[in-house]
């Protein structure tokens, strides 16, 4: 998924598709360890963090040859950074001839000499050169070759007499005397990582297990889930299973739509937006987005993804609370023991009167007022009604 050349490799028809060992002759090892780093992490320091632009280069290449554009551009832009005159502007020209994707680098190098902005402007005057998609001179383009030189012009005793004829102006480039303005960067994209573990999610690519919830079967790559969620694979069906040397894997109390949702989250670290659940799950009315929610931040809990989906998920209950939905989300709070999704219920329904009306009346809260946990949640509510009316 993150390269094609890679995918091609291991997944395609190819001798290397098949084999434990892949020998790679055409970069070092610290050069490949870096693109690996990339390939995993999408890592935005991978190249500013090299100290020699030689290992840049070769980074660029092997981006290059493994089609990795971000990474790829990415070194570009790292070793524009280094271009800062007629020299530096040559040899890099020099090391990217032929590369015809990297046009962005070409660019700055040559610049815009009309506006005084290139590197190859000096002093106010433009180093004139010639380049080609064959060819890269400095100088006249019309210089004669060596071979032609030695035919014609060479005397019997070797000697060449070569006569120059040197054109000085006195005018600068064209807005170099201006202020300079900043040579346009390099555009780097944005991180594609999560689209790309998105992509292998859905294409089951070198899938390993398969989890059926519901009706529904679901294929995902344990290396991944292990990393992501250990807690998949911990769950006491997957202990059973493999203990059976099943590799369906059976998940039961959790509704497909939300299992769908916890793989999305383990394979891009966002959730899919609530509206598509709900209209996933049963094509339903917007009060139903709560419950949804609900089932969200319990397979969080249960799955263990406690650090990042399952604040997320409070956010959503935030977002979407009512005064019908109030006692519920206070009860999910007490169950799953999140003492800031319940503060801000206790802080929503004791806001109002007319909310608290509403809430009195629901099965849940009638519920929360015989259990272990809703006294204390009852006497918080009151305690804040009169800290907000009597203040």
């Amino acid at each position: 998924m993150r390269s094609p050349v890679f995918e091609a490799k291991f997944f395609g028809n190819t001798m290397d598709s098949s084999q434990l060992v892949v020998r790679i002759d055409d970069m070092s090892a610290a050069v490949f360890a870096a693109m690996l780093h990339f390939v995993y992490t999408d890592d935005d320091d991978v190249c500013t963090e090299m100290e020699d632009d030689d290992m840049v280069y070769d980074l660029l290449v092997a981006a290059d040859l493994y089609d990795l554009r971000r990474l790829r551009l990415m070194c570009e832009k790292r070793l524009s950074e280094g271009i800062d005159g007629v020299p530096a502007a040559m040899s890099m020209l020099a090391l990217v001839h032929r590369r015809h994707k990297c046009r962005q680098l070409e660019e700055l190098c040559i610049g815009d000499p009309d506006d005084g902005r290139s590197p190859l402007v000096v002093d106010g005057f433009y180093h004139k050169f010639s380049y080609d998609n064959n060819n890269l001179r400095q100088g006249n383009p019309r210089l004669v070759s060596v071979v032609d030189a030695k035919s014609w012009y060479v005397g019997p005793n070797d000697s060449l007499t070569v006569r120059c004829d040197v054109e000085v102006t006195t005018s600068f480039a064209a807005g170099a005397a201006e202020e300079e303005e900043e040579v346009k960067d390099i555009a780097v994209p944005p991180s594609s990582i999560s689209w790309h573990l998105e992509r292998l999610l859905e294409t089951q690519l070198g899938s390993d297990v398969t989890f059926l919830v519901e009706d529904t079967e679901f294929h995902a790559h344990s290396l991944l889930l292990s990393l992501r969620s250990p807690a998949l694979l911990l769950q006491q069906e997957a202990v059973a299973a493999a203990a059976q040397q099943n590799a369906v894997i059976r998940i039961d109390g959790v509704k497909a739509v939300v299992f769908r949702a916890v793989l999305h989250f383990v394979y891009t670290d966002e959730l899919p937006p609530l509206d598509e659940l709900v209209v996933d799950a049963i094509g339903g009315p917007s009060a139903s987005r709560a419950r949804i929610a609900g089932d969200l931040l319990a397979a969080a809990d249960r799955f263990q993804l406690l650090e990042r989906m399952m604040p997320m998920c409070e956010d959503l209950l935030c977002d979407v609370i009512t005064p019908g939905t109030a006692a519920d989300t206070l009860a999910l709070a007490e169950r799953h023991r999140r003492p800031e999704l319940r503060a801000f219920c206790v802080d929503y329904i004791a806001s109002s009167p007319d909310v608290l009306k509403t809430v009195v009346r629901t099965q849940v809260y009638k519920d929360l007022k015989v259990s272990s946990d809703g006294g204390q949640a009852l006497g918080d509510i009151i305690e804040r009604m009169l800290a907000v009316n009597f203040s």
